[in-house]
């Protein structure tokens, strides 16, 4: 896990990772992002990039309560543009302990991605900038 800056905007949690690769057809991410909100860690892996199709990795935990979060309220925005309708494919909601995969249809051969994961308590946003981006 590699968290370069985590901060809150406007009351969205805002994770970037340094040092990125580019996304190309067919790459495979692995760089985990972990952000706490509230009482649950959220924990982001981009699994893989190819055929039209961005997923990730997604891990809810908690110690109270129960995740309920609808994931396919998250949204997608790449380079080049907005990604289609997210997919969630995983744990039903409730319970302690959430994880599955979450992806999204898009076009072309995106560069950097920002991920807003819907449903949760206070809206949370994952970015992976282009090689040589942010750090």
């Amino acid at each position: 896990r590699r968290v370069v800056g985590a901060q809150r905007n406007a009351g969205t949690v805002v994770v970037q990772r340094g040092n990125p690769e580019p996304a190309t057809g067919g790459a495979e991410l692995s760089s985990t992002q972990t952000t706490q909100l509230e009482s649950i860690e959220v924990s982001v892996t981009p699994i893989t990039v190819a055929d039209g199709r961005v997923a990730f990795q997604v891990a809810l935990d908690t110690h109270t309560g129960s995740l309920d979060a609808d994931l396919q309220r998250s949204t997608l925005t790449t380079d080049l543009g907005t990604a289609g309708a997210a997919v969630w494919s995983g744990a039903a909601p409730g319970g302690h302990h959430r994880e599955g995969e979450l992806s999204f249809t898009v076009t072309g051969t995106p560069t950097e991605f920002t991920l807003d994961l819907g449903g949760l308590p206070a809206p949370v946003q994952f970015s992976w900038p282009a090689q040589g981006g942010a750090s």
